[in-house]
């Protein structure tokens, strides 16, 4: 099988932060290689996980600049969320952020 990566799809590709590392890249390719029918692959064939970071379609900078507000409040939210997912408690993810466990669960009240 031949297939291709749309630019656009590549752009999220060059944004995740890859966790699983180079496996978790060659698992999704041969995946998406398997599972799309076309020749190919667009965003639209991507797993929500991928696509889901700071610059999705709502941030579209190459139209339109964003409110900064709004990009510092996702980034802010995607943080803390990954903090709390990776650590577990709020003191340790608190401190993996660099702020007060009280200013931690605030926050994380504000964005649920």
């Amino acid at each position: 099988m031949e297939k291709a990566i749309s630019k656009e799809a590549l752009k999220y590709f060059y944004e995740y932060s890859w966790p699983g590392n180079v496996r978790e890249l060659q698992n999704l390719i041969e995946r998406l290689v398997v599972t799309t029918m076309d020749d190919t692959i667009t965003k639209a064939n991507l797993p929500a996980h991928l696509k889901n970071n700071i610059y999705e379609d709502k941030f579209d900078l190459d139209n339109n600049i964003p409110k900064l507000s709004d990009v510092l409040g996702r980034v802010e939210k995607d943080l803390i969320f990954k903090a709390y997912e990776k650590f577990g408690n709020v003191r340790s993810a608190a401190k993996e952020l660099g702020i007060d466990p009280s200013t931690f669960v605030r926050k994380r009240k504000k964005y649920m």
